[in-house]
């Protein structure tokens, strides 16, 4: 069961970080004002997704590509705040679920936590 998690995480994360370079426009919504150079960091996040999802299945580079994703997604959950606290940068979306967005982030942590250790 756990290398059925281990292949999907990889390819949710390889999806999510792919979608930084296809389609930046959202990501770019959603990231806080106060972050310098937002479209090089909406690129940075993507590769660093893509690299890290590509280590993951990698028994030499799993647990590094873990913790990697780990940071990753303490990092943007800013933007996970911004658009609860932003209506534009909450696509319309309504309150309740970007309320729900935010444990969801930590749900993703642990998923990922869970991968490091056998």
């Amino acid at each position: 069961m756990q290398s059925l998690s281990l292949y999907a995480m990889t390819i949710f994360f390889m999806a999510t970080g792919l979608a930084h370079f296809i389609w930046p426009a959202p990501f770019l919504k959603i990231t806080p004002h106060w972050v310098p150079w937002p479209k090089a960091v909406n690129l940075a996040a993507g590769a660093w997704e893509c690299a890290a999802a590509f280590a993951l299945p990698s028994p030499r580079f799993h647990a590094l590509a873990a913790r990697c994703l780990i940071v990753l997604l303490v990092l943007v959950f800013p933007a996970n705040v911004h658009m609860l606290t932003n209506r534009e940068a909450g696509f319309g979306i309504k309150p309740v679920w970007l309320w729900a967005r935010l444990p969801l982030q930590g749900l993703l942590v642990y998923w990922v936590w869970t991968q490091i250790a056998p």
